[in-house]
């Protein structure tokens, strides 16, 4: 799984040269959305309306991965990516909506929230509950201003009962087992993660965080992601 994390990457950069985006963010989180799609969510790109399927719903700013990681799912054409096509998109409210489909499912299915460190809704961490929720957030420690600190973030979330799993966000392996013990009651896991992975000039850049490459950027970025 480690070559499609790596081939979601190169589209990642593909996508946001040409739309723009967020691409430190979308690079650190391409190996929580392969071990998602590829092993652990209960989906049929043949049947994308499927009433028994997981439920995941992805923060705005990691539109672009989602995409990409669809289209490698065998969702639709990877050439919609490049093009106008009507894809799912994101939202600034994936936590709330999460909690929503987890209210509504009575057990019939999961829901997933991925979501980043910088957009941790607190009051819908609040109303979690007992649900049948997990939380995936992408702790990279990066904003647009710069390293960024929300700790205690385990003790804060743990406050409100919420059970904690700690994980290297790119060791997919790491991952599969943490989404794996996630089954019961509401739990967040922390991915621990490297803003701009898989590019050395974008790695802990803050640059990177909305940053649109130019063409000659995104060609040297493509060729690091090996």
């Amino acid at each position: 799984m480690q070559q499609i994390a790596r081939n979601i990457r190169k589209d990642v950069i593909r996508t946001i040269e040409i739309k723009g985006g967020h691409p430190a963010v979308n690079l650190s989180s391409a190996d929580i959305l392969t071990a998602l799609y590829f092993k652990i969510l209960k989906h049929n790109p043949r049947q994308p309306k499927w009433e028994e399927r997981d439920r995941i719903f992805v923060t705005s700013k990691l539109t672009p991965v989602w995409q990409t990681t669809l289209a490698h799912a065998g969702y639709y054409a990877k050439k919609n990516l490049l093009e106008n096509a009507d894809l799912p998109k994101g939202t600034t409210h994936a936590l709330s909506t999460a909690i929503g489909s987890a209210l509504a499912s009575e057990g019939k299915h999961h829901t997933y929230c991925i979501t980043t460190d910088s957009e941790i809704d607190w009051q819908a961490i609040m109303l979690a509950g007992k649900l049948n929720l997990t939380l995936v957030i992408d702790r990279n420690n990066l904003s647009k201003e710069g390293f960024m600190d929300i700790e205690p973030l385990r003790q804060k979330l743990e406050a409100f009962n919420w059970h904690i799993i700690e994980v290297d966000g790119h060791k997919i392996e790491h991952i599969i087992e943490a989404l794996q013990e996630a089954k019961d009651g509401p739990t967040a896991i922390i991915c621990h993660t490297i803003p701009g992975k898989g590019v050395n000039f974008m790695e802990h850049n803050p640059e990177w965080h909305d940053k649109k490459p130019t063409k000659e950027e995104a060609e040297k970025a493509l060729n690091e992601i090996k």
